[in-house]
């Protein structure tokens, strides 16, 4: 299922969910964290997590919020924190993340979601990928998600 997400296979997302595939069981905050880690670095979404998790980082003593890139650079580890952050930006502050009001749960990655759909809608957004995006929005239960578009801008 991670691979058919990152890779933007929305049709075997669909495929794998319409044979169990439980998005609640599969949507652990490590695995959340896994995706918003590789989104595509030419989508929006991806610029402007990285300049949050860039001045988080700066806030640190000690450079643990760090990952390679593969071509020997170090590049700052976005953090569900950052992710929170930035929707409560985008959203004008009418939005309050359960990242950083939980911090401590989900930085252990075992902790699961009530609603993953609506988790899954942002990423895709952010991610720029519509189709999936859209296949998620379509199953969440959360009432004001169902009723906004299913894309986050992610001009500021």
């Amino acid at each position: 299922m991670l691979f058919a997400i990152t890779k933007q296979r929305t049709e075997f997302v669909k495929l794998l969910m319409d044979y169990g595939c439980d998005l609640k069981q599969f949507l652990t905050s490590k695995n959340l964290k896994i995706l918003f880690n590789s989104l595509d670095p030419k989508s929006g979404g991806y610029r402007l997590l990285m300049e949050k998790a860039e001045r988080n980082k700066r806030k640190l003593k000690f450079d643990s919020r760090s990952v390679e890139d593969g071509q020997g650079n170090r590049t700052p580890e976005i953090q569900l924190t950052d992710v929170g952050s930035l929707l409560a930006r985008i959203m004008q502050g009418s939005y309050t993340s359960i990242f950083n009001t939980q911090k401590k749960k989900f930085e252990q990655g075992s902790a699961t979601f009530d609603n993953p759909f609506d988790l899954m809608t942002i990423y895709c957004a952010l991610d720029n990928c519509q189709d999936m995006a859209l296949l998620f929005w379509k199953k969440s239960r959360t009432p004001m998600q169902r009723g906004s578009s299913p894309t986050v801008s992610t001009t500021t």
